[in-house]
């Protein structure tokens, strides 16, 4: 559950890779395709709010994950469902990664990544 870290890694979210298609009317079409599944600790990291082209607020995570998931996170995959450790889904909503950020352990390796993923409201 710890995943050789002091951190306890009690949520999971689901990797999806955005592929783009076009249509033979030239419409570019998105589908998601799944990758894995990561072990994570997810908290909340704020808000905004936008105005343009329409009023709304994107709220942004902060996920922490082992460094041996990082290489199925990347700028061009989408996460999904943020669920706790039961299975039961807590959120639904699509991510995008913003940033990540590496956590180096006293010895001086990589012990685990803080990735900041933000909330896709129109794609």
């Amino acid at each position: 559950m710890s995943h050789n870290t002091f951190l306890k890694m009690d949520h999971t979210m689901e990797i999806y890779r955005k592929i783009e298609t076009i249509s033979p009317a030239g419409q570019k079409k998105h589908s998601l395709e799944f990758v894995n599944t990561v072990p994570c600790r997810a908290q909340s990291a704020g808000s905004y709010p936008i105005n343009t082209p329409y009023v709304g607020n994107i709220e942004e995570m902060l996920i922490y994950i082992p460094r041996n998931y990082i290489s199925y996170v990347d700028y061009g995959y989408r996460l999904k469902n943020l669920k706790d450790r039961y299975g039961k889904i807590i959120d639904n909503g699509t991510y995008e990664m913003t940033g990540t950020t590496p956590v180096f352990s006293y010895g001086g390796t990589i012990h685990h990544y803080v990735v900041k993923i933000r909330k896709i409201v129109q794609e």
